[in-house]
C-alpha cells in the first residue's frame, strides 16, 4: 500500500470514482451481466446509469464518501450512508480500480466507513454484493471483515418483443 493515502472525496474525484468502479466491475467488453443477457439501450445501459449514481451520491454527500488516491490518480473509493432512525448504516459502494488490487485498499476503505458509520451510531452495517464469480473477492473481504452472508437474492430478467 506504499504511496496510497485516504481523503475524502472533492467533487475533482468524480470522474476517477467513476473510471474506479467501471474499471472493476465491468467485464472485458465493457458490458455488464444484464446489459449481455438482456441488450443494451443508449444511456440507459449499466455503465450510464453507474455513471449518473456515483455522481449524484458524491456530490449530495460529499462527506460520506473516501476515496484512495496513488499520486494524481485514484485508485478506490467507498460510499456509505446511515438510517439514523433505524440505525443501520450501508456501504453503497465500493470499488478498487483493477492496476490497484489485491493491496488491501478495499480493506482500509471498508475500516473507515465502518468507523464513521460507528461514530454516527449505527447499531449494523449492511452490504450488498453480487453472488457471480466477479465479487467473489468481495465477498472474501466481507466476510473476513467479519460480516455475515444473511440473505441472498436473485434478479430475473426477460426480454420483451417489440412489435
Amino acid at each position: 500500500m506504499s504511496g496510497i493515502t485516504y481523503r475524502l472525496a472533492t467533487a475533482g474525484d468524480v470522474q476517477g470514482i467513476i473510471d474506479c468502479a467501471l474499471g472493476a466491475l465491468w467485464s472485458g467488453d465493457g458490458t455488464s451481466a444484464w446489459d449481455r443477457a438482456m441488450g443494451c439501450v443508449p444511456g440507459h445501459d449499466w455503465a450510464s446509469q453507474k455513471r449518473r449514481s456515483l455522481a449524484r451520491f458524491e456530490e449530495a454527500y460529499p462527506e460520506r464518501c473516501q476515496v484512495a488516491a496513488a499520486g494524481d490518480r485514484l485508485a478506490g473509493f467507498v460510499m456509505w450512508s446511515g438510517n439514523r432512525a433505524s440505525r443501520v448504516g450501508e456501504v453503497e459502494n465500493l470499488a478498487v480500480h483493477p492496476d490497484f488490487q489485491g493491496q488491501g485498499i478495499a480493506r482500509t476503505l471498508m475500516e473507515h466507513a465502518m468507523a464513521a458509520l460507528r461514530s454516527e451510531g449505527m447499531r449494523s452495517i449492511k452490504v450488498f454484493t453480487g453472488l457471480d464469480v466477479n465479487h467473489k473477492a468481495a465477498r472474501r473481504l466481507y466476510e473476513g471483515l467479519g460480516f455475515r452472508d444473511v440473505w441472498h437474492t436473485i434478479t430475473y430478467g426477460m426480454a420483451l418483443d417489440s412489435d
